[in-house]
């Protein structure tokens, strides 16, 4: 059974159906409030009137992948706030050239600069490959996302922070879709202990997977200087995935071809969708695209065309070029 408002089905754990509608739907409204992101970007607003980087320093590092979601929140940070924005590039060895290409027209017109960081291959491919064949996340985690990406994700998330610290650096902006992080999320002050609970329960599955010392990929004494607040902030906007593609065309980003539709920066993706698929019987995608549609961000044709079949022999490639 598939609900009628959204695109959930009865093999997603824990949501159950009532004549056609799904649990999610009965109890969420179908749109944020704009008064909502209104006041969320009001509160991050003040925080920048109290917290900003020193002269010639950058006011937000941005989790920059090149794909569309952070494309536009470099925008928005840079055009729409006016801040000075320094983008950071977590390479996986599995960005297509095109992202590349993407990164650095984009980067060059709205970034005050650009950082690429490339770990070590081998343990990175260590963690990847575990991360596909041992239980590194809480089951719950899996609902909403590919045990692939939650360890990348998690990488990126924690080394941004890292960086973002070392150099004074007081926001650390991410290019998740309202779909992926809720508005009264959009705005996070962190403080050393949250951050500590955050990351140490995957910097523990990780090293043990990896078998090795990923002390770079954390921050190494969150307990030492201020930690850098989180902020969303495609969560502030209206979110019409038409204008935001025809903004970026302008600005000189190309869709890249041949990857998973619902991304736009990462071949793993394919990787990740059949794993998921095969393990779980679901999308990895399938609450997101589901909240995107309730929000009407997002109409629900084009959502049930995005949970449409995976290139099985790519995501098999992929897999081999894990060593798996």
């Amino acid at each position: 059974m598939r609900c009628r408002r959204c695109v959930l089905t009865d093999r997603v754990p824990h949501v159950t159906f009532e004549r056609g509608v799904c649990s999610v739907c009965r109890q969420d409204p179908r749109r944020t409030a704009p008064a909502e992101r209104a006041e969320v970007l009001g509160r991050f607003r003040a925080a920048l009137d109290r917290r900003r980087a020193a002269p010639g320093g950058a006011d937000v590092l941005l989790a920059y992948s090149g794909g569309k979601d952070s494309s536009y929140a470099l925008d928005i940070l840079s055009r729409r706030l006016g801040l000075r924005v320094l983008a950071y590039t977590f390479d996986n060895g599995y960005v297509p050239r095109e992202t590349w290409d993407n990164a650095r027209r984009l980067t060059d017109r709205l970034a005050g600069g650009w950082i690429v960081y490339r770990p070590a291959a081998r343990p990175l491919k260590r963690v990847l490959r575990a991360s596909l064949d041992k239980p590194l996340h809480p089951a719950k985690s899996l609902e909403r996302a590919s045990p692939v990406c939650l360890s990348c994700i998690g990488i990126v998330k924690y080394t941004a922070l890292r960086l973002a610290q070392e150099r004074g650096i007081p926001y650390v902006a991410f290019g998740w879709t309202p779909g992926q992080a809720p508005v009264s999320r959009a705005y996070l002050e962190l403080d050393a202990r949250m951050v500590q609970a955050m990351q140490e329960p995957l910097r523990t599955a990780l090293e043990r997977a990896a078998g090795t010392d990923l002390s770079e990929w954390f921050m190494a004494a969150p307990a030492e200087g201020r930690v850098p607040a989180m902020v969303h902030p495609a969560a502030f906007y209206p979110y019409d995935e038409g204008s935001i593609y025809r903004r970026l065309s302008l600005l000189g980003w190309r869709r890249p071809q041949g990857l998973d539709p619902n991304s736009t920066n990462c071949r793993l993706n394919t990787l990740n969708v059949y794993e998921h698929l095969k393990r779980h019987g679901y999308h990895p995608y399938i609450h997101e695209l589901a909240s995107l549609v309730r929000q009407g961000h997002l109409g629900r044709a084009e959502a049930l065309r995005r949970l449409g079949p995976v290139n099985a022999a790519a995501a098999r490639s992929l897999g081999r070029s894990l060593g798996r």
